[in-house]
């Protein structure tokens, strides 16, 4: 399986790697960082947060790992809030790739089923209502 929506669509040959790059570094850029999403959802204050980004800049490392060891978050929240922002940055690629004109809105649900490895693929949003 491809590590990305994105290289899953350069590999079908749906995209090309050009605009796969272009999509990638669109979403790169478009990102909701982790510590908005805690913040969002009242796991970090704004304090806490700047306390990690000073622990970060002494430190080095990654934003989760430095909440972990300051005992703000603990490992399953940290790993929580990582596959939101996963699944947040793959409805950014999704947007980009329909409003950019590479993909037809009608054909995403077929193609994210082939992604998750859905032979039917995944139904169509008039289909769930």
């Amino acid at each position: 399986m491809a590590n990305s929506f994105v290289e899953f669509l350069v590999d079908r040959g749906t995209i090309s790697v050009e605009q796969g790059t272009g999509v990638v570094e669109w979403a790169r850029l478009s990102r909701d960082l982790l510590g908005a999403i805690a913040m969002e959802h009242g796991l970090l204050s704004g304090e806490q947060i700047c306390a990690v980004v000073q622990h970060q800049r002494e430190g080095g490392g990654m934003f989760g790992d430095a909440c972990i060891e300051l005992g703000f978050l603990n490992r399953c929240e940290v790993e929580v809030l990582l596959r939101a922002q996963e699944m947040r940055t793959l409805r950014c690629e999704v947007e980009r790739v329909i409003l950019g004109g590479l993909v037809v809105a009608d054909d995403i649900w077929g193609l994210l089923g082939g992604y998750y490895g859905c032979e039917q693929g995944l139904p169509a949003a008039s289909d769930a209502a």
